[in-house]
C-alpha cells in the first residue's frame, strides 16, 4: 500500500484531501450517492494501483461506522447466506475504464449500503453492557470470518428487535400515558384547580412531536426527545399529578422505554 503513496509523493496529498472533503460532503448531504460514487472513481483514475478494494479500505479507516471494506470473503459469505445479486468483484483490470464499466463506485455504495442494513439487524455487546447495532466495518469482517471458517466457526449475534417494532411499542407507552393523562385531566379537582388545560396540552405537544418522529422511523429522535422531555418543568409537574392519582407518566414508563429501545 505504501509503495503506491510514495510513487504519488505531493500529488497524493491534494488527491486525498479532494476525497476526504467529498467523504465530508456525503456524510452531511451535501453530495448525494452519485456525485459521491464518481468522486470514488475519480480518486482511483488518478492514483496509480487503486482499485475499489483499496479506496473502500481508506474508506473504513476514515470513517468505519459508516463504512465496510469491499472483500472477496465477506462477498463469498453474503452469497452462502442467500443474497444472489451481489456482483462479484473484478480483477485488477489494467485499463480502470474497462474495470469501472465491471464494477462501479454506485455498485460499492450499494454493497456498503447491505452491510449497513444487515447491521442494524444485529447487536454487539460491549464490555460496559451496552448494546448498539453492528457498524459496516464490523460486518465485513464477521462475514470475512464467515467465509473463512464456516458457519461452525462463527457465533451468530442474536438479532434486535426491528426497528419498526420498537417504534410501535414505545407508541403504545406513549399512548398509554396521554391517555392516563387526559383521564386525570377530566376529573373534577382538576378542572377546579386549573390544571385540566396543562395537562391536555402537554400530552398533545408530546404525542404530536413523538408521531412525527414515529413517521419518519426516527427511533433515536424518538428516545432522545423522550429523554430530554424528563427534564422539563412542565412535564415534570404533570409526572407529579399523575403519580399521586396512581397513573402512569413520562417518569413511570421510562425504563419499559429504555428497554425497548436497547434490545
Amino acid at each position: 500500500m505504501s509503495n503506491f503513496i510514495l510513487s504519488e509523493r505531493e500529488g497524493f496529498v491534494e488527491k486525498a484531501s479532494k476525497l476526504i472533503l467529498d467523504v465530508k460532503g456525503w456524510e452531511n448531504g451535501k453530495i448525494d450517492n452519485v456525485a459521491f460514487a464518481k468522486a470514488i472513481e475519480d480518486f482511483c483514475l488518478n492514483t496509480q494501483s487503486v482499485r475499489l478494494p483499496v479506496i473502500s479500505f481508506f474508506l473504513r479507516l476514515m470513517l468505519p461506522h459508516k463504512f465496510g471494506t469491499l472483500d472477496i470473503h465477506a462477498v463469498n459469505a453474503l452469497r452462502m447466506l442467500g443474497f444472489k445479486d451481489i456482483k462479484e468483484i473484478p480483477s485488477d483490470e489494467r485499463n480502470k475504464a474497462i474495470y469501472f464499466q465491471k464494477y462501479s463506485g454506485l455498485d460499492y455504495l450499494r454493497y456498503n449500503n447491505l452491510l449497513t442494513e444487515t447491521g442494524r439487524h444485529y447487536e454487539i455487546v460491549s464490555n460496559s453492557v451496552l448494546r448498539r447495532p453492528m457498524t459496516p466495518s464490523e460486518v465485513d469482517m464477521a462475514l470475512y470470518m464467515f467465509d473463512k471458517q464456516g458457519k461452525q466457526g462463527l457465533e451468530l449475534i442474536p438479532p434486535h428487535l426491528d426497528r419498526k417494532k420498537k417504534i410501535e411499542e414505545i407508541m403504545i407507552v406513549l399512548d398509554g400515558i396521554a391517555s392516563d393523562v387526559f383521564e386525570v385531566a377530566n376529573m373534577p379537582w382538576a378542572i377546579r384547580g386549573g390544571y385540566s388545560g396543562m395537562l391536555k396540552s402537554s400530552a398533545e405537544k408530546l404525542m404530536n412531536i413523538m408521531k412525527g418522529y414515529a413517521q419518519k422511523g426516527d427511533l433515536e429522535g424518538i428516545f432522545r426527545y423522550y429523554q430530554s422531555a424528563l427534564g422539563d418543568p412542565t412535564v415534570q409537574k404533570v409526572g407529579t399529578l399523575l403519580k399521586q392519582c396512581g397513573k402512569k407518566s413520562l417518569e413511570s414508563e421510562y425504563p419499559k422505554v429504555k428497554k425497548i429501545y436497547n434490545e
